[in-house]
């Protein structure tokens, strides 16, 4: 792992809490501020905060996360995945 990626754990309450979020019609930036406001300072916010300028600069919710660096690439094309199946709503 590399020394500033998120750990699995981290990892698996971001795409959760994104999946609820997107589920509920929220946009992907609003979400990633969201869960940027609800994480408290630490890795997950930064992963959130990076996200967030990455989506409202038009990038995808995968690229977003692979431009973040810290998201493990399994992480990135799960992601991907379901933006190409257009589970992701984005």
């Amino acid at each position: 792992m590399a020394k500033n990626e998120l750990n699995s754990l981290a990892v698996s309450a971001f795409c959760e809490s994104m999946a609820m979020m997107l589920e509920a019609g929220i946009q992907p930036d609003e979400a990633a501020a969201l869960l940027a406001e609800d994480s408290g300072a630490g890795q997950l916010q930064q992963a959130a905060l990076s996200m967030q300028k990455s989506l409202l600069l038009g990038e995808s919710l995968s690229q977003a996360a692979k431009t973040c660096g810290m998201f493990p690439d399994y992480a990135v094309r799960m992601i991907a995945a379901g933006e190409e199946i257009g589970r992701a709503h984005v």
